[in-house]
């Protein structure tokens, strides 16, 4: 999948992130009924031509410099999160940490969206609709964010055919268009990216089964051992972050290789501010791609079932019953505009509107895995598609993952 970038959390992120995995014993449920099923299943990620990250070079020349930004990729990472106030006491992989009122100035979310003004059809003219592949050769793409600090947009590429029966390593790249790519953090298992508040990334990490935090600048790794219920997550995959630190994330087991399932189950969880996981939702069918409505008032999750769901949102963060918004099949990664417009990986991009109802498509010439918003006004949508990154203008701007 791929993935752009949003926002996380700093004081509260902080709290929690230093007690995680002290109170996963006491996480609960949402509790709410959730009876729906997904029929079907999609298979796992096809294979790319694995291999370690390297330089590579690119269809549009030039190819990736190694390891920008010094940061050691292997493993738990090394020293704390320079990039982050809220981390930069925290230990790496451990439970203990600095002091949460360490935390750093009040954390803000960037908002892409006008105040005000009426959107309309957020698609090209029919005929217009086919995604322009900007590089190609990569693995497997997935979890784009957009960093506007940097101007960059960062993505994992997962390295398939180097996992064995393990999990498979990955490559965080930093893209700065048009045309500058380099491996940012190698070797690590990550998957869908997020940002924290303060402009790092928040990742999905398999190869630990847990979230962890790269410095944006320096890519140090801070890594934390959540659990639920005292279970090791199954490989998390997709993760968005509300304004008020809360955190929600989707764990199917594409990822788990040959490690057994300690929830036994693949769910969407939730982690409020200064709290343990929570369960949002226990039944779907490997849950993937998961983002917030511009509101923050409904949580949007895809599977490998057929159905897109929607669950509501209330003002402590905690979820109702889900929904079914939309039957778009088996499912990635999607990114939504600032009109409420959902831009979901099922074969091409589909487009609903917050009502459920199809748009239209944005082809490509790979089946995509993930989505992202932008470019210096928000209108272009990255997407990361097996073995290439390809985009499109679109007419309304949006969410950067």
């Amino acid at each position: 999948m791929t993935r752009l970038v949003r926002a996380l959390v700093a004081g509260a992120f902080a709290t929690w992130i230093l007690a995680a995995a002290g109170c996963g014993d006491d996480a609960a449920s949402d509790g709410q009924d959730q009876s729906q099923a997904g029929g079907g299943g999609a298979g796992s990620p096809a294979a790319g031509s694995g291999g370690a990250a390297g330089t590579r070079a690119g269809a549009g020349g030039g190819g990736r410099a190694g390891n920008a930004g010094g940061g050691s990729g292997t493993g738990a990472g090394a020293g704390g999160n320079a990039g982050n106030p809220a981390m930069r006491d925290a230990a790496v992989d451990d439970d203990a940490g600095g002091d949460p009122s360490d935390a750093g100035s009040e954390p803000m979310q960037e908002n892409p969206c006008p105040s005000s003004g009426a959107f309309g059809d957020p698609l090209p003219p029919a005929g217009s609709r086919t995604a322009t592949l900007i590089e190609d050769g990569f693995d497997f793409l997935e979890g784009p964010v957009w960093v506007a600090a940097q101007g960059a947009l960062f993505f994992s590429d997962m390295h398939m055919e180097g996992a064995g029966s393990s999990w498979p390593p990955s490559t965080i790249v930093r893209f700065t268009p048009p045309g500058d790519f380099a491996d940012f953090v190698t070797d690590v298992g990550s998957n869908g990216i997020a940002l924290t508040l303060e402009g790092d990334l928040l990742v999905a990490t398999h190869d630990m089964q847990t979230l962890s935090i790269f410095g944006a600048t320096g890519a140090q790794r801070t890594t934390h051992a959540l659990t639920y219920m005292g279970d090791h997550f199954n490989s998390p995959n997709d993760l968005t972050v509300r304004a008020d630190g809360t955190i929600y994330f989707t764990d199917p087991d594409w990822q788990l290789g040959g490690r057994t399932s300690e929830t036994e189950i693949t769910g969407v969880y939730r982690i409020p501010p200064g709290g343990a996981p929570v369960l949002v939702d226990g039944t779907l069918d490997k849950p993937n791609g998961i983002a917030l409505s511009p509101d923050q008032q409904t949580l949007y999750v895809t599977s490998a079932g057929q159905n897109l769901m929607a669950y509501p949102i209330a003002a402590d963060g905690s979820t109702g019953a889900g929904t079914v918004l939309a039957s778009p099949g088996g499912s990635d990664g999607m990114a939504v505009d600032c009109a409420g417009n959902l831009y979901v990986t099922a074969g091409s991009v589909r487009v609903f509107d917050p009502q459920g109802s199809e748009l239209g498509s944005i082809s490509l010439a790979e089946s995509p895995a993930n989505v992202a918003f932008g470019g210096t006004d928000r209108r272009t949508l990255y997407i990361t598609a097996r073995t290439g990154l390809y985009s499109i203008e679109l007419n309304v701007p949006g969410y950067p993952y």
